[in-house]
């Protein structure tokens, strides 16, 4: 388990005025919060290549499968074209003819850790499935969800 720390927390419902002590916040502490490897599993993640039309579209062109990629460093000397596997595009700006290399991005991200929330991987909150829908039945109020790109796969929904 990578560095993290607890903090203790409570839990007010203003509907109930009711408050509970008994929580902790959960804090992971990563050099690379959201793609590094103290927290992802690249073994069994997988990757789609994107490209772009002439009209400046993304378009997926390939999935690289589960263990085409196995570590952080890997990925950033694909991105970087220190390793060549992406293919690339072409397209002009101001008159000129450019060409850019394609993008890698998750298709499917695996966490080696189970959890609800996440903290400390970027200046956001992760939340489960299973929480945000808590969260929206009880009528959240100061809160906002946004969907990621990648699917974010806790270790135990990996089998």
């Amino acid at each position: 388990m990578p560095e993290h720390r607890f903090y203790p927390i409570s839990l007010h419902c203003k509907e109930l005025k009711q408050s509970n002590s008994d929580y902790f916040l959960f804090h992971f502490l990563v050099k690379y919060p959201t793609v590094g490897d103290d927290i992802i599993d690249y073994s069994k993640c997988t990757f789609v290549e994107i490209t772009q039309n002439s009209e400046g579209k993304n378009i997926p062109i390939k999935i690289h499968p589960e263990g085409s990629i196995l570590s952080s460093s890997e990925r950033i000397a694909i991105i970087t074209g220190k390793i060549k596997i992406l293919g690339s595009y072409k397209w002009s700006y101001g008159g000129k003819d450019m060409i850019s290399r394609n993008k890698l991005e998750f298709k499917n991200k695996v966490y080696k850790y189970d959890y609800d929330v996440l903290w400390g991987l970027s200046g956001i909150l992760y939340l489960s499935e299973e929480i945000k829908n808590e969260l929206e039945t009880v009528g959240i109020t100061n809160g906002y969800f946004f969907p990621l790109k990648e699917n974010m796969i806790r270790s135990f929904e990996y089998e």
